[in-house]
């Protein structure tokens, strides 16, 4: 019998730790609650938390309008290393009513003002056209998607770059705004599609390079009619043989009626659109390089572009706003020599040289 008191007698113990344990653990939740409880004495002055307002409410990873994209994180943290810079002078506020073709419902769209001023004059970032140094001009894409890198771009980069705001951004309006205070001459996206079975899709506000004349022509003004203040548009996407382009000419004469310039930064070879835009009479520009990779591709990209400047007194470079880049396109603009080269927004070679 003693033995098997002597077995019992710590599993009673267990027991009574357990019921401890339980009622202790009631007692806490009683205590917590009459923490929540309102007091009875005078009430303590609330505390209120003052947060900074954003300039732009746009979010870190934002899917595309119509869901037709999704772009990465990025944070502000990413971009550290790249000191913001004192803006630029600001650029004249927009839209000038005498170039905006007013819309029901939207922002309107550019047009040739009565007095012959064209909106890619208008709005562009002054420039000394008398400068005989080389100019490299190097246009930012995809603003207004991702919060971070947007205002990394706007804030970060020098004034004379040039800033696309996406055709799929929330807030397209405030994006140019926002750029044009830093100084920043801004164009509009316009996205095409690429032919059918290429696998690549440009999202629902692609303009079909096949489809009919006057449907293209509405849906580019459905883009353009989202914002304003441009100087003009980039085209980019497509794809496929540039036979391919030649139904865009009716766009192109609109563009050209509404007083835009044209980059053509279209995945083809030859620069068909620039082409096309030589035989409606269009202002216009083109990518010579587009920069991506990493660091040391990124500088291999810098150098020869420069070296290209050097050779046609003119090069265009289009890149997206990564840390990486960013930081890479400061340094590089940093060491460049300033006595051979200035750096020259989009609206500063058009043609394809210096006007």
């Amino acid at each position: 019998m003693t033995g098997a008191v002597g077995k019992e007698w710590p599993l009673r113990r267990v027991a009574l730790a357990a019921v401890l344990a339980a009622v202790a653990t009631v007692a806490l939740v009683f205590a917590g609650l009459s923490l929540l409880a309102p007091a009875t004495g005078p009430a303590a002055p609330a505390v209120v938390l003052t947060l900074p307002a954003a300039p732009i409410p746009a979010a870190e990873v934002r899917p595309g309008s119509d869901a037709g994209m999704v772009v990465p994180a990025t944070t502000a943290a990413a971009y550290a290393t790249v000191p913001e810079l004192a803006p630029g002078a600001p650029l004249a506020p927009a839209p000038d009513p005498a170039l905006l073709e007013e819309l029901p419902g939207g922002a309107g769209l550019p047009k040739v003002a009565a007095d012959g001023r064209q909106p890619w004059q208008a709005y562009a970032q002054p420039f000394d056209r008398r400068d005989r140094r080389a100019r490299l001009v190097f246009i930012v894409l995809d603003v207004g998607l991702s919060r971070a890198a947007s205002e990394a771009a706007v804030y970060r980069l020098p004034a004379p770059v040039t800033l696309v705001i996406d055709a799929y951004a929330e807030v397209p309006q405030q994006w140019a705004a926002a750029a044009r205070r830093a100084g920043h001459e801004v164009l509009a996206d316009l996205p095409l599609q690429a032919a059918a079975g290429s696998g690549d899709d440009a999202g629902p506000r692609a303009l079909p390079t096949a489809a009919d004349d006057d449907e293209t022509v509405q849906r580019a003004q459905a883009l353009l009619g989202r914002f304003t203040g441009y100087t003009g548009v980039l085209t980019q996407g497509g794809g496929g043989s540039a036979d391919g382009f030649t139904r865009l000419g009716p766009l192109l004469d609109a563009l050209r009626r509404r007083g835009l310039l044209l980059v053509d930064g279209v995945a083809s070879e030859g620069a068909p659109l620039f082409r096309l835009g030589e035989r409606a009479g269009l202002p216009r520009a083109r990518i010579d390089a587009r920069i991506a990779g990493d660091a040391a591709a990124i500088d291999r990209q810098l150098a020869a572009l420069a070296a290209t400047a050097r050779e046609r007194f003119v090069a265009v470079g289009a890149l997206r706003p990564t840390p990486v880049g960013i930081e890479r396109l400061r340094a590089f603009l940093a060491g460049i020599d300033a006595g051979r080269y200035v750096l020259a927004p989009v609206s500063a070679v058009v043609a394809g040289e210096a006007g």
